[in-house]
């Protein structure tokens, strides 16, 4: 699927909020795949990576956050997932706040490029996912991040690390942005780049498995559209 979803600029009203969706599922990656999840998708992102799988622009709702919670199911899940597009290019502090003081376990999905408006600070129910697309990571969000999760296709590994040197389909740089060298390699999260073709995706996953054998990372294969869930 070619991506024709236009980069947005970033919104700093933390009090309306861009929405697309906010549905039930089960996460399908990194650190909590396979637990039940509420995610609130947010619309629009600053990037436009050509592979990307994500419909963040269809619907798109200026909703304050209080009418956000509303749309949340009656019964909620534990743990609320901020997604996108890209949630930092809006300011989510208020949101993050009232679900860590409702007791949800947080955790916001980014591609690390933008500067947070604010950062929570550190909390042991709220996690920053990193899924580095391009070449650095926004300084002040690294010390945050908890895990990092890389696309992979295999023609595109760099060797030396198992990590790719492009993700996407975006090959406007030589390579894309590292974990700190001492990050936890277990919680490096690698999954195979689905493009539609099975021979190729067949191999992305081949490559995705060497990967994680040679440097410890963790594999994971999306498990949402295996048991197609959105």
């Amino acid at each position: 699927m070619i991506n024709r979803q236009q980069p947005e600029t970033v919104r700093n009203d933390p009090n309306v909020l861009q929405v697309h969706s906010v549905f039930n599922t089960i996460q399908g990656e990194g650190p909590f795949v396979g637990r039940p999840a509420t995610f609130i998708r947010l619309a629009g992102c600053n990037l436009q990576c050509p592979l990307c799988d994500t419909d963040y622009t269809s619907m798109v709702w200026e909703l304050h956050v209080t009418k956000i919670l509303e749309l949340m199911d009656e019964k909620p899940y534990e743990l609320i997932v901020i997604t996108g597009g890209e949630p930092f290019r809006q300011n989510i502090t208020r949101l993050i706040h009232f679900l860590l003081g409702e007791g949800y376990i947080v955790q916001v999905e980014t591609n690390g490029t933008l500067d947070p408006v604010a950062i929570v600070g550190r909390d042991s129910r709220f996690h920053i996912v990193c899924s580095p697309k391009e070449a650095t990571i926004s300084y002040k969000l690294i010390p945050y991040i908890s895990a990092y999760k890389y696309v992979i296709h295999h023609k595109y590994v760099n060797e030396k690390n198992g990590l790719p040197t492009s993700v996407l389909a975006n090959t406007q740089y030589e390579n894309v942005a590292l974990p700190p060298r001492a990050f936890p390699r277990e919680r490096i999260y690698i999954q195979p780049a689905d493009t539609g073709i099975a021979g190729i995706d067949a191999k992305n996953l081949e490559a995705s498995i060497a990967a994680c054998k040679e440097f410890g990372y963790t594999l994971g294969v999306q498990l949402h559209k295996i048991i197609n869930l959105p």
